[in-house]
Formats: C-alpha cells, sequence, structure tokens
C-alpha cells in the first residue's frame, strides 16, 4: 500500500511557529530551512521533511534515518529503506511513501502561462489533445504525469519527450541515462479538496490511500 500524506503549510503556520516546528527535525533541516527567504518556502520544506520522518515511523524505521538521506544529480532525495516523493506548489505540501518499488509524485496548482512556451516537452499526439481543450486541463493533467514520471525514475526535464502516456493509468518511459524502458501505472486524483492536480506515479501494481495532516498533532505524531 502507498500512503500520500497532504498538508497547507500556511494552516500549519497559523498552529505553530517555525521555530518551535524544526525542534522535530535534525540540525542540518533546521538550518537549511532558515535561510529560505519567504516564510512559505520554508514551511513548505519542514513540512515535507516532518512527512518523511512521520513515514518512518509508520514503517517502524528509526528517525535517524532522516540523516542518511542522499541525492541524486537531480536533486532527488533517496533512502534506502523506504520509496518517497516529495511536491509541493504554493501551500499545498504532499509526501507519497511505501517500503518497496519506486514513485514519482507531482501537485501541481494551475496558473497563467502562455502554453505556446511548453511545446517541446510534449509530444506531437500530446500537443493535438492540449491545443483541443480550451481549458488548461488536458496541459496539466499531462504536465503532472510527466513530472511524475520524472520523479519516479530519477530523471531530469531535458527527458519529457522519452516519456510516452498512453492513457491515463499508463505510460512507457524510456530512460536514455541507462538506455532502458519501463511501465508506469498512473493515478491521477484531487488532493484535499483543492484545485490543484495531482499525479501518482508508481511500477507497483497496489491501492494508495490519501491522510490528511493539517492538523499539527497528526504531523508531529510518529506512531
Amino acid at each position: 500500500m502507498i500512503t500520500v500524506y497532504h498538508a497547507i503549510s500556511s494552516t500549519i503556520e497559523t498552529q505553530i511557529s517555525l521555530k518551535d516546528l524544526l525542534i522535530n527535525l535534525p540540525a542540518h533541516f533546521r538550518e537549511r530551512a532558515l535561510r529560505y527567504q519567504f516564510s512559505q518556502d520554508a514551511y513548505n520544506f519542514v513540512l515535507g521533511r516532518l512527512m518523511i520522518k512521520k513515514a518512518l515511523g509508520a514503517l517502524g524505521l528509526p528517525e535517524k534515518l532522516l540523516n542518511e538521506i542522499v541525492y541524486n544529480k537531480e536533486g532527488k532525495p533517496l533512502m534506502k529503506e523506504m520509496s518517497f516523493s516529495i511536491s509541493h506548489s504554493k501551500d499545498l505540501v504532499a509526501c507519497a511513501f511505501a517500503p518497496t518499488g519506486q514513485i514519482g509524485l507531482d501537485v501541481e496548482y494551475p496558473r497563467k502561462i502562455a502554453r505556446a512556451h511548453f511545446r517541446h516537452c510534449f509530444n506531437d499526439r500530446e500537443w493535438a489533445s492540449i491545443q483541443g481543450d480550451t481549458s488548461m486541463h488536458t496541459f496539466y493533467q499531462f504536465w503532472t504525469q510527466k513530472e511524475a514520471i520524472l520523479k519516479a525514475n530519477g530523471a531530469g526535464l531535458g527527458q519529457l519527450l522519452n516519456i510516452d502516456i498512453k492513457d491515463a493509468t499508463t505510460a512507457y518511459f524510456y530512460n536514455s541515462d541507462i538506455s532502458t524502458e519501463s511501465v508506469w501505472n498512473l493515478n491521477t486524483f484531487e488532493i484535499g479538496g483543492s484545485s490543484a492536480y495531482a499525479c501518482l506515479c508508481t511500477d507497483l501494481a497496489t491501492d494508495f490511500a490519501l491522510e490528511n495532516l493539517n492538523d499539527v498533532d497528526a504531523l508531529l505524531d510518529t506512531k
């Protein structure tokens, strides 16, 4: 089973100060959080790490593993003992995790953009679908799916065109870094009653569950 934690950082900010929240994380995370210029960015970062901490507790893994997170060349955080993926947009923060498998999660609030600037990110079939939709729904559905796939593979944006989205639940990805092709399961869903688009990508054939952590006591409870 995959679990997706989610919370609104502005809601948590009304319940607890950043200083008090940081007490619950190792020193190196505290130092990084305090370097952010804007409080929302700091809270988003801290919530993501606290979600990892809570996930470790949920899987019966020791909290000290927080200190063993490493990053690949694309900046994806990794842990040998658990698969996880963090995403945030505006004040929405989410973290998907499971004991095994590969996971990619992307959340995006829609915003005004010149979509012509993103033509190079989509193949001809995908772009025709995007152009055929006067809203931005198709664009954001494809975008979050592609981002989730890249995150699951720890790949960079330069491989967007190596993704072939077959339908709403299945995609193929040719990873040019290691010259392999793989099949991925896609789950597009609403999160926390928000207008954000969300997609979970995984190589696991399993269900997932959403858990709201907008109450600071629920967030900090690692049992």
